[in-house]
């Protein structure tokens, strides 16, 4: 009897698309790992495969359609942070207009962290390819690669190894730190998470403050606690806030990550009596666009996270017409003058 494809796949303990792409020398094939590539090599040759016309047919067939699968925590139920302005929000609404402009439906599903499962429509082929928003577990993201489709990240680990869209958090640190040294600040701390298991852009956030701190022969003041960033009490910000304006050399500037805690700080800091600008400065090293209605600005990097979801779905959209890999990229926001910037006092 004739071998197939599934056969083939069957043998080499692989997806049959991955088949697909090492008989055909499909450019996604250099994404798989050589052992891979062997494994479907010698299936091919100790099978005698040779697909039919029907069946090149059948593997060129398009469905028009992508996956958008969100990686979230796993206590969280249906789909996180789906307000207006916020970051799936924005991120996911320029994903579906990318989507509109080019006829493709898009399907979405959510993957818990900690959770082995895979999307159904990765593991039946059901969609053409795959944007991950954020990062997977090791053994979901082994599964998610077997499955032989295009895939893009967003806001994910580049040492991962796969394609995807990346804010250049290095780049905003160091444009915030270059506004205010240039407005006179020398005393400037950072606010934001330290460990192991922190986020790789909280890593690069924090090094590149540090970094930038030292190129400038200033002193890096790092103040970090989880419940300074996202608690309910506030009041353990408050004793940071103190601490930093006891120094020696007082602290006249912060420079942190995120709307919501800019905004948590702004309100510590007014139950203190510390003006802000005038007597601390806040750069918030990424910045949602803000509302219409919004007339207290914030200083800092603003990101169109709307754009990077947009051009994401396009890269992958175009690797798809143009059978090639997806490719990756860095993206830079730009400097929004706002508020709680100032020239030191």
């Amino acid at each position: 009897m004739t071998a197939t494809i599934r056969d083939v796949a069957r043998r080499a303990g692989v997806a049959v698309s991955t088949v697909s792409h090492v008989f055909n020398g499909h450019p996604l094939a250099d994404l798989f790992t050589a052992e891979t590539r062997r494994k479907v090599e010698a299936a091919i040759r100790e099978l005698h495969y040779h697909p039919s016309a029907s069946g090149r047919n059948l593997v060129k067939r398009r469905l028009e359609t992508i996956g958008v699968a969100l990686a979230s925590g796993g206590e969280e139920t249906g789909f996180p942070g789906m307000t207006r302005g916020s970051f799936y929000a924005d991120l996911l609404d320029g994903i579906e207009s990318a989507c509109f402009e080019s006829n493709y439906l898009l399907m979405m599903t959510r993957i818990p962290v900690d959770s082995q499962k895979v999307p159904q429509f990765l593991l039946s082929q059901s969609v053409d390819g795959c944007i991950v928003v954020h990062e997977l577990n090791r053994e979901t993201r082994e599964t998610v690669r077997r499955a032989g489709l295009p895939l893009l990240t967003v806001n994910a680990n580049p040492e991962r190894g796969i394609p995807g869209f990346r804010l250049d958090e290095r780049w905003s640190v160091e444009t915030a730190l270059d506004r205010l040294y240039a407005l006179g600040h020398r005393g400037i701390a950072h606010i934001g998470r330290t460990g192991d298991d922190v986020h790789y852009s909280t890593r690069d956030r924090r090094m590149a403050y540090t970094q930038g701190m030292r190129a400038r022969r200033l002193e890096p003041v790092v103040v970090s606690s989880a419940s300074l960033m996202s608690g309910p009490d506030e009041s353990a910000l408050e004793e940071a806030v103190q601490a930093l304006r006891r120094r020696k050399a007082p602290v006249t500037a912060l420079v942190f990550y995120g709307d919501g805690t800019a905004r948590r700080v702004q309100r510590a800091l007014n139950r203190m009596g510390i003006a802000v600008p005038g007597q601390m400065s806040l750069a918030v090293a990424q910045l949602m666009p803000p509302h219409a209605d919004e007339t207290d600005l914030l200083g800092g990097v603003e990101q169109d996270i709307h754009s990077i979801g947009h051009a994401a779905a396009l890269e992958l959209l175009a690797a798809l017409t143009k059978e090639r890999a997806p490719r990756g990229r860095l993206v830079r926001g730009r400097w929004r003058d706002g508020a709680t910037v100032a020239p030191v006092a």
